[in-house]
């Protein structure tokens, strides 16, 4: 079974998703790069992944838009 493709719930959790995805391990200071033999490779820092939160933040941003149309769709 199929969603609906513009179903705003799966652009709010998948927005949220990879939101957190990178606020969270950017502020414990785990950097995430990519690798050649698998997915993802985290190295650790001293402080926080700036970089990383700031984008992070930028996904946030689309993220509350489509939960606030998400919720407002709610009959």
């Amino acid at each position: 079974m199929r969603a609906e493709r513009n179903n705003p719930f799966s652009a709010a959790f998948g927005a949220t998703f990879v939101a957190l995805f990178l606020v969270v391990p950017g502020l414990l200071g785990y950097e995430l790069h990519k690798s050649d033999w698998s997915i993802i490779r985290v190295t650790t820092s001293d402080g926080p992944v700036w970089w990383q939160i700031y984008l992070g933040l930028i996904f946030a941003i689309p993220a509350i838009y489509f939960w606030r149309k998400a919720l407002r769709a709610l009959p």
